[in-house]
């Protein structure tokens, strides 16, 4: 439960993936919050992420997506190779969705604010 917060906050989940992405050699080319699911035990925010990565930084940043404090699981992912002769890259296409806004009591009742 500590890795669900109460709102989306997608703008520390921004923060947390550049810094993953940084120390893994990833560059994220952009950065996309789609819709929110509303689900019965929390909420959800999808994000479209694109990226371009040798293929251990592509490794490393996606090992290192489940140790981040915020819950997230990648739901695709697609994954394209340079076709230039020589280039070690890949371009990199995935969406990632980030979870927020559990219940709050065994009731089921939702932490809206309102209290």
């Amino acid at each position: 439960m500590t890795r669900i917060p109460e709102t989306a906050q997608e703008s520390e989940f921004l923060a947390q993936v550049s810094r993953l992405a940084q120390d893994t050699d990833l560059t994220i080319q952009e950065f996309r919050p789609g819709g929110i699911t509303e689900r019965k035990t929390h909420r959800e925010l999808e994000i479209s992420l694109s990226a371009l990565g040798g293929y251990r930084s592509l490794c490393e940043f996606l090992a290192g997506l489940e140790k981040l404090p915020r819950l997230c699981r990648v739901t695709s992912l697609t994954v394209d190779r340079d076709t230039t002769p020589g280039a070690e890259h890949y371009s990199v296409r995935m969406s990632v969705v980030v979870y927020f806004q559990p219940l709050t009591s065994e009731t089921g009742d939702r932490n809206d604010g309102n209290a």
